[in-house]
């Protein structure tokens, strides 16, 4: 069990249930792992169960690891998700190669809560103060009402922040 308490904030999370599972662990060898939890949280009021599993591949000479593919899941329950749930599916390609401190995420996709987002993202410069990063992403709205009502309220929707108001400006600002 990890618990982590802001009392400042009055909020908490829990992991309970953790449970981790790999294949033979021979160096070089590609490595099959999955971890598996249950999640509490009090703000966000949240609670569920989580997995992520994957292959990891590796050469700890050349500092070079990939994960492929890359899975997480979770079925959450809360007041503050719409119609009280969420199944969220997420996935990935991961390719980290911390000697030339570049990263790559291939095939991303993400589905919940409405939304779809796939595409690719490369990132570099990971061992300067300021890394860089590009790509694309593309997302597709399954509920639009919900995603417009999450822009018009700044950020939120529910009674609950999902995207900082910062981040909200930037994606509706006029660019021309």
């Amino acid at each position: 069990r990890i618990a982590w308490t802001d009392a400042r904030n009055g909020r908490s999370v829990v992991v309970d249930k953790l449970n981790a599972r790999t294949g033979a662990l021979d160096p070089g060898q590609p490595v099959e792992f999955r971890l598996d939890a249950t999640l509490k949280s009090t703000q966000p009021a949240l609670d569920g169960d989580t997995a992520l599993s994957g292959t990891v591949t590796y050469d700890l000479d050349a500092k070079k690891y990939a994960i492929a593919p890359l899975a997480w899941t979770s079925s959450l329950r809360g007041r503050s998700l719409p119609g009280g749930k969420a199944d969220l599916d997420a996935g990935a390609a991961v390719d980290l190669d911390l000697a030339s401190g570049t990263a790559s995420l291939k095939g991303l996709k993400l589905d919940g809560l409405g939304l779809a987002v796939t595409g690719d993202v490369d990132l570099d410069h990971l061992n300067d103060a300021r890394p860089g990063g590009r790509g694309s992403l593309q997302v597709t709205a399954n509920d639009v009402a919900v995603l417009l009502q999450l822009l018009l309220n700044g950020g939120t929707y529910g009674g609950q922040r999902y995207l900082q108001e910062a981040t909200v400006k930037r994606f509706t600002a006029c660019r021309f």
